[in-house]
């Protein structure tokens, strides 16, 4: 299990990609190869594949993480069907 906690004045930002490149390239050679490992109980090696399994974050986090950004498309469910409606005398 790998956790990662970026919060606070110090985030990433937009630059979270090279906290996650790594991970990416990693798992990507999981999923695809994998990794020769050895198994000590039976005495022999295998072929490791893994796989994400799930993640965990709040809504801004998933927005980021997900290449979506603020603005008319902000509902993560219905992405490019959002329908918005600016308010009179206002910024929403």
């Amino acid at each position: 299990m790998m956790s990662i906690l970026i919060s606070g004045p110090h985030q990433p930002g937009i630059d979270i990609d090279v906290y996650l490149r790594p991970l990416v390239d990693d798992l990507k050679k999981l999923w695809s190869t994998g990794v020769t490992v050895y198994d000590a109980y039976k005495r022999q090696q295998f072929t490791l594949h893994g796989m994400l399994f799930t993640t965990i974050t709040d809504i801004p986090g998933g927005r980021s993480m997900s290449g979506q950004s603020k603005g008319d498309k902000d509902c993560i469910h219905c992405l490019d069907d959002t329908e918005t409606l600016w308010l009179n005398n206002s910024q929403k």
